[in-house]
């Protein structure tokens, strides 16, 4: 009956998506002649287009960091964009955007002198909606190597800016707090605050809560001597009022699933890599956790709520022989998986580190991706649809004619080109896909555990290959796919 029930409500989820799958896509990069690296950190959507920061590395390194904002219309061409870059001094480590009810910017850098790689200090910019500066804070000592990772303003007009300042000294160059800068609208300092446990701390995210105050999502050393899942909730003011410790997590960033439940995400390290999921109370009592280990070793990032009550995680798989991946799944309340993408722009390193959930029902998610000789990182902007679909209703092409195997499992479009989709019976379990050329190479090795998975099959020359499918009993069947362009 359980099994049935799972494949009943599978079936319940297919349709309903099916119904309303809506939104426009693209994938981009978005190359500057400054950059050897360029790192997207988060987006908003405003007034029909999108925005995005990102830090990047100047080519020559004499000329420190920088940051930028890009406006990009929503079929994925670019705007405008600003720097934030001289010849004194350059900006990094963040930065995160926000954009307040006047449509003025709100952007938190840190802060390097020429020369330096390391950033010195916490910036906090406002600028209007033409990129024009309203005003300009900068908190820092010397000794300080400080990363801004959120940045937030309240009803009150309050803002707050999150991340980890390094106490950067000779006995112990690797402590880490986590702070907590908090200013007026116009750029005053009210409190800045930082947290220590003893270890390491450091936040990731910064979740508004109902009363006024913030949950703090990251990371401790501080209490097993090991990484572990950290969460703070502090007051408008930025007093500690209780914080939470998790074995399950080394890493965990929170986001609002409701009024009265959090989303936590992030990763388990391991000799294989997990990526990790729970949902947590308001008071930080767990809900429930699960963990999603394959050998697509991957990590969650982010993860956000949807306007369907679905949780979306973003991240980085890296699969056998192909590199990494950014990572997309999405799961339902209880962290039943509903479905999972992987997607690449070259083979080298590609990653997820954020998303939004669009107007159009859909994604837009920032990422890097690597040059095509792999020297260096991108801006990498992906819109999908509200499936995780680069391509409309990838997972439902071919799927009329697919008919299922030993295993139950249905392998369409056959042939593919550049996808190849798995729909799982529901009460399958985890399934091990081998994908093999006609000379017996193995070319592809991961594991299916979601009802829906699309797997990127673009690299594979055309040809006959052979599928061979096994579940957690040993039981396998084969299937020959052609990819066909």
């Amino acid at each position: 009956m359980k099994a049935l029930f799972q494949l009943s409500m599978a079936l319940l989820f297919i349709l309903n998506t099916l119904l309303e799958v809506t939104g426009q896509t693209f994938s981009k990069t978005y190359v500057d002649t400054l950059s050897l690296s360029c790192l997207s950190e988060n987006s908003l959507e405003y007034n029909g287009y999108y925005y995005t920061s990102s830090s990047g590395g100047g080519v020559n390194l004499q000329q420190g960091f920088y940051c930028q904002i890009t406006k990009i219309a929503t079929n994925g061409d670019l705007e405008k964009r600003f720097f934030a870059f001289d010849t004194t001094r350059s900006y990094s480590s963040g930065p995160p955007l926000f954009k307040d009810s006047n449509g003025n910017f709100i952007i938190s850098l840190g802060e390097s002198v020429k020369g330096w790689i390391s950033p010195r200090g916490i910036i906090a910019v406002k600028l209007t909606e033409d990129f024009d500066t309203i005003w300009h804070f900068r908190h820092s000592d010397t000794t300080q190597f400080d990363s801004p990772h959120n940045i937030y303003r309240s009803e009150n007009g309050y803002i707050y800016i999150s991340g980890g300042r390094n106490y950067y000294k000779d006995e112990d160059p690797y402590s880490l707090d986590g702070f907590l800068l908090i200013l007026t609208d116009n750029g005053d300092l009210v409190d800045f605050k930082t947290f220590d446990e003893g270890g390491r701390e450091y936040f990731t995210s910064l979740t508004p809560c109902e009363d006024g105050g913030c949950f703090l999502g990251g990371a401790t050393n501080s209490f097993t001597g090991q990484n572990e899942g950290y969460l703070v909730k502090v007051d408008s003011l930025g007093n500690k009022l209780w914080a939470k410790h998790y074995s399950q997590f080394a890493n965990c960033s929170a986001s609002l699933y409701s009024i009265e439940k959090l989303i936590l995400s992030g990763y388990k390290l391991s000799s294989i890599g997990t990526g990790v999921l729970g949902l947590a109370d308001t008071s930080g009592a767990l809900i429930w956790t699960r963990n999603y280990s394959y050998s697509g070793n991957p990590a969650f990032y982010n993860a956000i709520c949807t306007s369907r009550k679905d949780i979306i995680a973003v991240g980085i798989a890296t699969l056998s022989g192909e590199g990494d991946s950014g990572f997309i799944m999405s799961v339902d309340s209880m962290g039943e998986p509903n479905w999972s993408r992987r997607y690449n722009y070259n083979e080298f390193t590609d990653f997820f580190s954020n998303l939004i959930e669009t107007s159009d029902g859909g994604f837009l998610i920032n990422g890097s991706a690597s040059d095509i000789d792999g020297s260096g990182q991108n801006l990498w902007l992906v819109k999908l649809d509200s499936m995780g679909c680069l391509e409309p209703n990838c997972w439902e092409v071919g799927i009329e004619d697919a008919k299922a195997n030993e295993l139950g499992v249905k392998v369409f479009p056959n042939p593919a080109s550049e996808w190849l989709n798995f729909k799982l019976p529901g009460n399958s379990g985890e399934i091990t896909l081998e994908v093999f050329s006609i000379s017996g190479q193995r070319v592809l090795h991961t594991t299916l555990f979601a009802p829906l998975e699309a797997i990127q099959v673009g690299h594979l020359p055309l040809g006959l290959y052979l599928a061979k499918l096994t579940n957690s009993d040993g039981t396998n069947s084969t299937q020959r796919i052609v990819i066909a362009r």
